[in-house]
């Protein structure tokens, strides 16, 4: 009986099958893709409809009763509020830039100033909003890493600049004011002064610093130095680059 000859192997098809991405990989690969799209539109879009809801009351508020019929139509239009608000914060800004504008608000300001919690409260949020819109510069100047809450434990902080006034004075020689954020939400966290040689300061951008604490360390940068510095945990730890090791070792 004659010998039956060895069946041919598809070298290339067995390569392509090995590399096509299983049903699990391509449905997170989507998810990391859409995620990021669909909470940016969600957020804007809630943030648009909160500002109409607060705007339209006072549109149909201040307006003819004989015009609402109209303007309940124009302020259904998503964003007109938003609109609204804009062009009235500008005006405003522009009438208060004057020597007229800036004695009626210094009146206004004076009579709040006078009314007990109210007072202290206006007072204080006043000062938060003149701080965070005329600063001229970035409030956060270096990423920075110190050690906390025990040696040899690191962690990102935020270098603000020179620790000036009486803490400068009574403190330790040469101190830094740094910021010490909570993790994943970077919105809270400890003031510190530490002296600048406690303080390591880092070459990722403040942006990127940002990114790595609210990402919990998921999302940390590229190191641009020496590569001997390098540690493998810093390279390619997004979602996707994962997704990628995936597809590559599958293939």
């Amino acid at each position: 009986m004659a010998e039956q000859p060895a069946p041919e192997i598809d070298e290339d098809g067995a390569s392509r099958l090995r590399r096509r991405p299983t049903l699990k990989t391509s449905f997170l690969t989507g998810l990391v893709v859409a995620a990021p799209i669909g909470i940016t539109v969600f957020l804007v879009w809630t943030f648009v409809d909160l500002v109409d809801s607060w705007v339209r009351p006072i549109i149909l508020h201040i307006t003819p009763r004989a015009w609402h019929p109209v303007m309940d139509a124009y302020a259904a239009i998503p964003g007109l509020g938003l609109l609204v608000a804009v062009i009235v914060l500008t005006i405003l800004g522009a009438l208060t830039a004057n020597i007229v504008g800036r004695t009626i608000v210094g009146w206004g300001d004076l009579i709040v100033h006078r009314v007990p919690v109210i007072g202290a409260i206006y007072k204080t949020l006043k000062q938060i909003f003149e701080t965070v819109v005329h600063q001229t510069g970035p409030a956060f100047k270096q990423v920075c890493l110190i050690e906390w809450p025990r040696k040899n434990c690191h962690t990102i902080a935020f270098v603000i600049g020179p620790t000036t006034g009486e803490i400068a004075a009574k403190g330790a020689d040469d101190l830094v004011t740094i910021f010490l954020p909570h993790s994943p939400s970077p919105t809270s966290g400890y003031l510190m002064f530490l002296p600048r040689e406690e303080v390591k300061i880092l070459d990722m951008t403040v942006e990127e610093g940002i990114k790595m604490v609210v990402s919990v360390g998921i999302v940390a940068p590229e190191y641009a130095g020496d590569p001997s510095k390098l540690r493998s945990s810093t390279r390619g730890n997004s979602l996707i680059d994962k997704l990628a090791r995936k597809l590559q070792a599958a293939g």
